[in-house]
């Protein structure tokens, strides 16, 4: 790979605009996504910007990666103290949904890395609930 292309985008969610990160390698053709899910007061960068660092390292080698932040959460719309596990859950099936639905990447399928939080999350979207 040549470098990474890091874009902001705003992901959609139940009539909100999530604030979001996308990393596309530079001359990929339709590049395998993975969809970041940050823990519970976390963000997109997560702690010590582990989330950047990783979605730059899977850029690199070719996959794209979208970072964002859920509902009541870091540059998204709401207060902390409205958060509901209902809503990261909603927030993490629609930003898949976005994710396979960008022209630039492969949408047939894709991997989800999740902490703390998050991971609890990547188990009901994989579980299809």
């Amino acid at each position: 790979m040549t470098g990474c292309r890091e874009e902001l985008v705003k992901v959609p969610s139940a009539g909100f605009e999530l604030a979001g990160v996308l990393h596309l390698p530079v001359g990929a053709a339709k590049p395998k996504p993975v969809l970041f899910l940050h823990g519970f007061t976390g963000n997109k960068a997560e702690a010590g910007r582990l989330y950047t660092d990783m979605a730059r390292v899977l850029c690199a080698a070719g996959y794209a990666a979208l970072r964002f932040d859920f509902r009541c959460h870091g540059d998204s719309p709401l207060p902390f103290e409205e958060f509901r596990i209902s809503y990261a859950v909603e927030d993490a099936r629609n930003a898949a949904s976005f994710l396979k639905s960008l022209p630039s990447v492969d949408g047939s399928r894709f991997a989800v890395i999740g902490l703390s939080m998050g991971g609890g999350v990547a188990v009901s979207l994989a579980a299809g609930r």
